[in-house]
């Protein structure tokens, strides 16, 4: 298992930030 934590990491904090983007769009366009 060489996959790195940092891109497990990554990927998740992009996740993350993405709902959070569009939860904040959609109650700003409400």
């Amino acid at each position: 298992m060489r996959v790195p934590r940092l891109m497990f990491w990554a990927t998740l904090v992009l996740v993350v930030a993405g709902l959070a983007v569009t939860f904040v769009l959609a109650a700003v366009h409400r």
